[in-house]
C-alpha cells in the first residue's frame, strides 16, 4: 500500500532533520530505523511505506527533535550535548546511541533532563 501524503511529509521531515541537523549519514539513519539505506531510498521514492515498527521509530525521531529543541533551544548546545559523554548513558555520547538505533533511550534521557530531575 502506498504511503499517504502525511506519512510522506513526516518521513521526509524526520529523515532530512536527522541528516541535516544531526549529521547522520543515510546508512546511520537506516540503522536507527532498522532498515537498509536502500529501503530509505524506496521510501523517499514513495515506492513503499514504512512498516508499523519503522513508523514507531520514525515517531521516536520526531519526538527526539521536539525534546532536544525544548531542552536545548540553542542549536550549538544541542550538538555539543549530542557529542559529549552523558553519565545517564554510561558515559557514551548520545549521538553514538542514535547511530546504533537507540533513539528512544536518548529521548528518555532528554526527557529526564528537561523535567529538571537533576537540577
Amino acid at each position: 500500500m502506498p504511503p499517504t501524503a502525511i506519512e510522506i511529509e513526516r518521513l521526509e521531515d524526520a529523515l532530512d532533520w536527522a541528516h541535516d541537523e544531526l549529521g547522520l549519514t543515510y546508512d546511520q539513519i537506516g540503522a536507527a530505523l532498522d532498515v537498509s539505506e536502500r529501503t530509505l531510498r524506496r521510501w523517499r521514492a514513495h515506492d513503499h511505506a514504512p512498516r508499523a515498527r519503522q513508523k514507531e521509530l520514525i515517531e521516536d525521531l520526531r519526538e527526539l527533535r521536539h525534546v532536544l529543541s525544548a531542552t536545548f533551544p540553542d542549536p550549538a548546545l544541542r550538538l555539543r550535548w549530542l557529542h559529549s559523554p552523558e553519565p545517564m548513558l554510561r558515559g557514551r555520547t548520545p549521538i553514538s546511541f542514535l547511530r546504533s538505533g537507540h533513539v528512544s533511550r536518548v529521548v528518555d534521557v532528554l526527557a529526564t533532563l528537561e523535567s529538571g530531575a537533576f537540577t
